[in-house]
């Protein structure tokens, strides 16, 4: 009895062992190249989301989650895109997100901007300053013999390197900043970057209300103290 048991426990864990031991990379996507910089214009606070893949049966499932604030754009530039050491055919790809669809796979994506030319790309339905419904999120597959998260980890573009490994086209602060947000360095993580020089957008930079409340409570805080240290100098009689 006690060695069935046994067993039945070992079965059980090799069954279960695929599943618990599936691959898994995630890289942020800390690389700005808006002109008006989506991410806040300081480099060390970068962090537009992320990317996480993981190997599945016949593949690499791919999540894309864009950060507070931001949100998929489409006009001009490929909503997301990547690259593969494999060569890849629309019908390997598979959209699983609901909002901004229909999704369109390009072969070879269309415009990544500055962050280079890149294999594959996917772009959502436009919307008015984003995609249709702003969506925040981008789910999708790719089942390919032999493929796995590996051959995603490139920064080998159709036409020479690029820049990331991933790139997302994205609308920050209601639209008053798009653009190109990216990240991965092949295998490891990207260095937080800022390129453009103008205006920036992103939670690092306060909003003109939140600057005016700081600068009247600065103010207010000065004030009381004065007034306490003149009646410190000269108490009443």
């Amino acid at each position: 009895m006690r060695r069935f048991l046994l067993f039945t426990v070992l079965a059980l864990s090799l069954v279960a062992a695929p599943q618990a031991m599936a691959a898994t990379a995630t890289f942020t996507l800390n690389v700005d190249f808006c002109t008006n910089p989506c991410l806040g214009g300081v480099p060390a606070a970068n962090n537009g989301g992320t990317v996480t893949l993981t190997d599945i049966a016949g593949g690499v499932d791919v999540l894309v989650t864009l950060a507070s604030g931001l949100s998929f754009h489409d006009q001009g530039l490929t909503s997301f895109a990547f690259n593969s050491t494999l060569t890849l055919a629309a019908t390997d790809i598979t959209v699983l997100t609901a909002t901004g669809a229909p999704w369109t796979v390009e072969i070879p994506a269309s415009n990544s901007d500055g962050a280079g030319k890149f294999g594959y790309g996917i772009s959502c339905t436009a919307g008015a300053g984003s995609c249709t419904g702003s969506p925040t999120s981008l789910h999708f597959t790719i089942l390919h013999t032999g493929l796995t998260i590996a051959n995603l980890e490139t920064l080998a573009g159709p036409s020479g390197s690029t820049k990331v490994d991933f790139a997302a086209n994205v609308s920050a602060s209601g639209g008053a900043c798009t653009g190109v947000i990216g990240g991965g360095n092949g295998t490891g993580q990207s260095t937080a970057a800022t390129t453009g020089t103008g205006t920036p957008c992103g939670p690092s930079v306060p909003e003109p209300g939140t600057l005016l409340l700081i600068g009247t409570g600065l103010i207010g805080i000065a004030a009381f103290g004065r007034s306490k240290w003149m009646a410190h100098r000269h108490p009443a009689a």
